[in-house]
């Protein structure tokens, strides 16, 4: 690690290694180049090498190497450190110390706050250091940053912590990556079949069973089961998939291999609605794409992105609707131009949102 920064603020981002680390470090190289960043991040699975817009200060650590006189200088002089992703990350806290965590920005992206549910639940001595650990970090760090209002009541209401610095500022879409042109991928194709997407990920949170269990008195209707797995728990994913032939057979398809974004996007216009049986906010960018789509979208109406969704003016639908509906009731969609509109116009100002968001937590 070169020690060659110059004059700038120093912004250290220890940022979780995911398939959104790249968008998110673009973003800040771009947008607050007047920022000297640097970002860490944990060694594994590289995401990003090839796909940022440069690798200068851009680096995998350990925590071995969070010990080393030259990473702790580097903390110590800078002026903001943002942990975008607490996945674990309270194991890595107890290396940093009290001056170090009091200049923290702890950036939540939903599962990382949402499995302290079951954490607390969890016995043993070891989960109940981790458990206290996790807490102390909290309470130690400068600032709270979550994705979506809402989020924060949810996070006092499962940790107990509430914090008087907290900010709203979301995942940045990538600014260098090739925009999707939704208008030309809004007419999905001319067949008989109505295809049902089932939740984002290869994660519990998900409850896949209990969402093919409201889907299966319409097995015998012309639809396919397309079920997204190529993340997450694997052993839970066999789960799913065993599952998901036994109600549906050949309807269910499973999706096991990680696809391109735009490949994705291509497959969810031939969708005609999203059911996400989450119960904790997740999924938004699925969700998203499908309201710009046009498509149908079922949802809990007891989590964060539920009230959120309808505070912008989306029409969604309680999942537990679907238990007193016909299929026809089920399929049908009145309100495609009005989401459509309403994501238009997101569309245009997300960006510099996105800015002004970020912004107020860096100032």
């Amino acid at each position: 690690m070169q020690n060659d920064l110059i004059d700038k603020e120093i912004i250290v981002h220890f940022v979780a290694n995911d398939k959104f680390t790249a968008g998110y470090i673009n973003f800040f190289k771009l947008f607050f180049s007047n920022y000297e960043h640097i970002f860490f991040l944990r060694e594994g699975k590289d995401w990003v090498s090839n796909k940022i817009i440069n690798n200068d200060k851009v680096y995998y650590y350990s925590n071995i190497k969070l010990l080393s006189k030259e990473f702790r200088k580097v903390l110590i002089d800078s002026q903001k450190i943002i942990i975008s992703g607490f996945f674990g990350f309270e194991k890595t806290s107890l290396l940093l110390g009290n001056k170090i965590l009091r200049k923290v920005y702890i950036q939540f992206w939903g599962g990382d706050f949402y499995s302290f549910r079951d954490y607390k639940k969890e016995k043993g001595v070891k989960q109940a250091i981790r458990n206290v650990v996790y807490i102390w970090s909290i309470k130690k760090c400068h600032a709270l940053i979550f994705l979506i209002e809402g989020e924060e009541e949810r996070f006092f209401k499962i940790t107990g912590v509430k914090k008087d610095v907290c900010f709203i500022a979301p995942m940045p879409s990538d600014p260098v990556a090739k925009k999707i042109d939704y208008s030309n991928l809004r007419f999905k194709d001319n067949d008989n079949f109505y295809r049902i997407i089932v939740g984002n990920s290869a994660t519990k949170e998900n409850n896949h069973i209990e969402a093919f269990n409201l889907l299966e008195k319409f097995r015998n209707e012309e639809i396919e089961i397309i079920c997204p797995l190529s993340y997450g728990d694997m052993d839970y994913a066999e789960k799913v998939i065993k599952e998901g032939y036994k109600k549906f057979g050949d309807k269910f398809k499973p999706l096991k291999d990680y696809m391109d974004k735009n490949d994705y996007v291509s497959l969810l216009s031939n969708c005609d609605i999203g059911i996400f049986n989450n119960d904790r906010q997740q999924g938004l960018g699925n969700i998203y794409d499908l309201l710009r789509l046009g498509k149908k979208v079922y949802i809990k109406t007891d989590i964060s992105t539920y009230s959120y969704l309808i505070q912008l003016g989306y029409k969604v639908f309680d999942i537990e609707s679907i238990k007193a509906e016909s299929f026809d009731n089920f399929v049908q969609f009145n309100y495609k131009k009005e989401n459509i509109f309403i994501s238009d116009e997101i569309i245009k100002n997300e960006e510099s949102d996105t800015i002004k968001m970020w912004s107020k937590v860096l100032c």
